[in-house]
């Protein structure tokens, strides 16, 4: 009996320590979308892409664009703008908010920074 019992208060005490609630991991949170702007830049004209990115930059701290992104570069010349986005539907807002931006601007101004970016660009890639 004292051998019954004691197997049982060790195989109590052994499924308490590997099966406690602290001990299970906390739940990760779900993964965040992200719009992925991939820029491949001609190496001889890096300077002049560099310069119209920073005036787009200034241009949408000014006109306080509404979504936030990081701007990210490698040596291999390829210049990255990453968007979160919560999901699919971020896609509108994104848009709405370059929309709203050429408002702000003027449609002129906003297509002139772009066409300073896109002579320098050898490809462009868009991915989620």
């Amino acid at each position: 009996m004292r051998i019954r019992m004691a197997a049982v208060l060790a195989f109590g005490l052994l499924t308490l320590i590997l099966v406690r609630p602290f001990g299970l991991p906390a739940q990760e949170p779900p993964p965040v979308l992200c719009l992925m702007g991939d820029f491949l830049i001609d190496v001889s004209r890096v300077a002049e892409y560099e310069s119209a990115l920073k005036d787009l930059l200034a241009a949408l701290n000014k006109h306080g664009f509404s979504v936030r992104f990081d701007t990210y570069t490698t040596d291999d010349s390829h210049y990255y703008l990453i968007y979160g986005i919560e999901d699919y539907a971020g896609v509108d807002r994104w848009r709405a908010a370059w929309s709203d931006l050429a408002q702000k601007m003027g449609p002129g101004a906003v297509q002139a920074i772009h066409r300073r970016m896109a002579a320098a660009e050898l490809e462009r890639d868009y991915r989620f």
